[in-house]
């Protein structure tokens, strides 16, 4: 749940994400790791969004990049595939 992922971090809140992060967040608990192009398709935003919110997730601690344009939930189960 996004809830869980908010409570990774002492520093932010569900309060402080807007709908497209909180939408990227869900996307990202549902499918593991995405590029900003695909999750753009998924949640119906632009490319340009969607990238500058993966970096506004990732200064919050949320979302690490894990490769160049591929990102993952902050401490995400997605490396044990």
């Amino acid at each position: 749940m996004v809830l869980e992922v908010v409570h990774r971090t002492d520093d932010v809140s569900i309060t402080d994400l807007n709908r497209g992060e909180i939408a990227l967040l869900r996307l990202m608990e549902d499918e593991g790791r995405v590029t900003p192009s695909y999750a753009a398709d998924q949640v119906e935003l632009s490319s340009s969004y969607v990238h500058d919110s993966l970096n506004a997730l990732q200064s919050k601690g949320l979302v690490e990049r894990v490769s160049a344009g591929l990102y993952d939930i902050a401490g995400g189960e997605a490396d044990d595939e």
